[in-house]
C-alpha cells in the first residue's frame, strides 16, 4: 500500500508538526535590505546631524568615527535580539553533554 504525503504548510521540522501563527514571509529579500539600509541610514544621518549641531567644532574624522561606532552599537542591538535564544541552545547544549 503506498504512502501519501500532503504538503507542508511549513518548512520547519518536523513538517508535519501544525504551527498556528505560522505566516509565510512574501516580502522579497532586496525589500528587506533596502528597508533596512534605509533604517540604518536614517539612523547615522540623523546622528551625524545632532552631534554636528551639539558639536559644530566635531572634524570629520571625530564624526566618521562617531557613526562607526553607532552603526555598530545599531547592528548589534538588532543582532543580540537573537543571542538570548542562541545562548540558551548553547547552555543546555553543554548541559546535556556533561551530565
Amino acid at each position: 500500500m503506498p504512502m501519501t504525503f500532503s504538503k507542508p504548510t511549513h518548512p520547519y521540522y518536523p513538517l508535519g508538526v501544525s504551527i498556528p501563527a505560522y505566516a509565510a514571509n512574501d516580502t522579497p529579500v532586496p525589500v528587506l535590505l533596502a528597508a533596512f539600509g534605509g533604517t540604518l541610514g536614517f539612523t547615522v544621518l540623523g546622528a551625524a546631524f545632532v552631534a554636528r549641531k551639539y558639536n559644530p567644532g566635531l572634524r570629520s574624522s571625530g564624526l566618521a568615527l562617531f557613526c562607526w561606532f553607532l552603526m555598530s552599537k545599531r547592528l548589534l542591538v538588532v543582532l543580540s535580539s537573537l543571542s538570548p535564544f542562541f545562548f540558551l541552545s548553547y547552555v543546555s547544549y553543554v548541559t546535556l553533554i556533561r551530565v
